[in-house]
């Protein structure tokens, strides 16, 4: 089984050399900055090291032949591909959190399903960074690159054979083929698209020569860590494992240091948020709902980010208003008129054209 393991060694703030000491010792460096330190006093940079196990544990799957040389002198070799167990490894060695209600399918047809991720990172700050995207199976398409890829095999003489011992035809093989994926499509695109989204956090290349998939990925993180020699620091520590504690258990059972003011509350509060690492800590002001996943939040507790937001429940995409309607009125307006489905302006469009299937 691959290994997640920490670097025993942490600096205070700055981890920058050991990155490069890292990278010269050939480990692929999963780092989306130039350089690896805190921002922040409350939080530490970490490196986690994946080890992956490749073809036969499940990491990687080899591609079709490349040639990485020159045309006078060819070099062939199989690039290969992170899986989505890996990619799930390496998202959890990160500590990327999904959003447990944003994150969903926004479009469910038969030959057709759309997925949207939305995900979270801590940066050097404490803040955290929102990234979303897509990922779209088309059905009617995978069948026509199935028909031309096993249409290109038929030509081979092997796959000739193969055929006639398993008595199958170019037809069988696509409908073969289309019918996993029909059975398994709803996991397939919400994979699809978390997959973009990690590779997106990350800088995580599409592929890997064989030499560099065989190599440790180092990956970096933030971690909530406060220097309890602070003794307001401990103050808020103690506070804020009374509130959990009582939350835990109901009602309260402890009580807070004496002299503990509304201000102290509310920090200890922030503390122990700050600690847990949720999405929920995001502000909803920080989220503007763009896919290109360079949106950042300024804040590393609070409300949860996307609080008070409405969202079209055909293309996902948050309802914005315009002209005197506000996104209460256009959503309002949807219910009524398409039996209680939440649509955008565009997307109404769609559907009294007859393009949005009810």
């Amino acid at each position: 089984m691959g290994e997640t393991t920490a670097v025993a060694i942490r600096s205070d703030f700055d981890l920058t050399a050991k990155v490069e000491e890292l990278r010269n010792k050939k480990f692929n460096i999963l780092l989306p900055t130039t350089t690896f330190a805190s921002q922040s006093e409350l939080y530490v940079p970490r490196l986690d090291i994946v080890i992956p196990e490749g073809i036969k544990g499940g990491d990687f799957y080899a591609q079709s032949n490349k040639n990485i040389g020159t045309e006078e002198k060819k070099v062939w070799v199989k690039p290969m591909a992170p899986s989505a167990q890996f990619l799930s490894k390496v998202a959890s060695a990160a500590n990327i959190q999904w959003h447990p209600d944003k994150s969903c399918h926004t479009l469910i047809e038969k030959m057709r399903v759309v997925y949207k991720a939305v995900a979270a990172i801590r940066q050097a700050d404490g803040s955290w960074r929102i990234i979303t995207d897509e990922y779209e199976l088309d059905l009617e398409v995978i069948e026509e690159e199935l028909n031309v890829e096993y249409k290109k095999k038929s030509r081979f003489k092997d796959f000739q054979e193969k055929m006639k011992k398993e008595c199958m035809t170019v037809e069988d093989y696509v409908r073969r083929d289309l019918l996993q994926k029909r059975k398994h499509k709803l996991a397939l695109a919400s994979t699809g698209a978390m997959n973009r989204v990690i590779r997106k956090a990350l800088t995580l290349k599409n592929t890997y020569l064989p030499d560099e998939a065989k190599n440790p990925f180092a990956i970096a993180k933030f971690d909530f860590q406060p220097d309890f020699n602070d003794p307001t620091v401990r103050r808020y520590a103690s506070m804020a494992a009374v509130r959990a504690q009582n939350d835990l258990f109901g009602g309260g059972g402890l009580e807070m240091p004496l002299g503990a003011t509304e201000e102290d509350n509310q920090a200890a509060a922030e503390f122990g948020d700050s600690g847990t690492g949720k999405v929920i800590d995001i502000k909803a002001s920080d989220y503007d709902g763009n896919t290109s996943g360079d949106n950042y939040s300024g804040s590393g507790a609070g409300e949860d980010p996307f609080a008070g937001m409405i969202f079209c429940q055909h293309c996902g995409e948050e309802i914005q208003g315009s002209g005197k309607r506000t996104p209460e009125a256009i959503k309002d307006y949807s219910e009524r008129t398409f039996g209680g489905k939440v649509y955008c302006l565009e997307c109404q469009k769609e559907a009294r054209a007859g393009r949005i299937a009810s």
